[in-house]
């Protein structure tokens, strides 16, 4: 029997908690035939038994501004629902066109995601691997650009062969599976008087070291845990990060909604200025010079005066010195403390 338009949307609009393909299939063929049975049957006695065919068709409601190019009318036919907006859409009512098309969507949607769920869950392990390898959180520096940077000044003259293999004694590999680092672990490595080397490696690590960075170290022991917890999930286990995989069963709305943060609107005014040249693009062309990093100046708040403070826009860190007090006791054990902005003794 045919259900009511409510009923369907409260038995299909929810997300199905625990279920597989094969329960998603059938559920999205019952849904469809709901639909298809309204076409055939097209209830005329139940307000909530409406034919599909009658279904109204939302609107756009935003206003249009008219211009020299695009003149005041009356939109007829199928223009009268063009242009409705994305947000109206996704909220469109049950009793719409837009609102059924977005509910059979929505089905076929987690359907599509369990049976991504039990491809993933099948995957052979040189499928793994192959995923694996295409997953990469670093790579600033790796050997290849350590070539081509050295290969480069025994070209110039400066470097022979012999002295690429002892220079590559001082640097090291980071053991992550997911990071391609080349990280030194020498002092005197060519690459020491690169100011933007210098400041991405503030100091050369440990001769015993394995990991370029901390963050490293824990991803290493993560995807060893991940290896032997995905034993019990998949058929072959991986070390890819859990949030590698769910990344493969998100919704088209949530990719949507991720987009809809990055998106960014222009007037219509400067979007005519930049058809007619009136505005042009700006462009920035790469240079050649050598980048240099602005010089680190540190102070000591308590070396300087309330001018100087003032002079070198110190105020808020002079306020939280002000406010800090250190409670200690004299040779005599009479309690004291100290104010940083008066600097001196008052008994309490």
């Amino acid at each position: 029997m045919t259900k009511s338009i409510g009923e369907i949307k409260e038995t299909f609009g929810s997300t199905p908690k625990k279920t597989n393909s094969a329960e998603m299939q059938l559920r999205v063929e019952i849904l469809i035939d709901q639909f298809d049975d309204f076409e055939k049957q097209g209830w005329k006695s139940d307000p909530s038994k409406i034919n599909l065919t009658t279904f109204p068709k939302m609107k756009a409601t935003h206003k249009v501004k008219w211009g020299s190019g695009f003149k005041s009318r009356k939109f007829e036919g199928l223009e009268r629902f063009a242009n409705v907006n994305d947000r109206s859409l996704r909220k469109a009512p049950i009793n719409t066109i837009e609102g059924v098309t977005k509910l059979i969507d929505h089905n076929i949607e987690w359907l599509l995601r369990e049976q991504k769920r039990e491809e993933i869950r099948r995957r052979s392990a040189k499928e793994w691997r192959t995923h694996e390898r295409a997953y990469v959180v670093k790579s600033r520096y790796t050997i290849t650009d350590f070539y081509d940077d050295f290969k480069t000044l025994i070209e110039e003259k400066k470097a022979t062969w012999s002295d690429y293999r002892n220079e590559r004694k001082k640097w090291r590999t980071c053991k992550n599976r997911f990071c391609l680092e080349l990280f030194p672990i020498a002092k005197d490595h060519f690459k020491a008087g690169d100011q933007y080397f210098r400041h991405v490696y503030k100091k050369p690590k440990n001769k015993h070291s394995k990991f370029c960075c901390d963050s490293c170290r824990k991803d290493h022991f993560d995807a060893l845990k991940q290896f032997e917890r995905t034993k019990e999930m998949y058929d072959n286990p991986t070390y890819l990060p859990q949030k590698e995989i769910d990344r493969e069963l998100r919704l088209e709305t949530s990719i949507q909604d991720e987009i809809y943060k990055h998106e960014i609107s222009y007037q219509s005014s400067n979007l005519e200025a930049l058809e007619s040249g009136a505005m042009k693009y700006e462009s920035f062309d790469v240079s050649d010079k050598e980048f240099h990093w602005g010089e680190c100046v540190t102070y000591n708040i308590n070396d300087l005066t309330d001018e100087e403070i003032r002079e070198k826009k110190l105020e808020k860190y002079a306020k939280k010195r002000s406010v800090s007090m250190l409670l200690v006791k004299d040779s005599t054990e009479t309690p004291l403390f100290f104010t940083g902005k008066q600097n001196k003794k008052e008994v309490i």
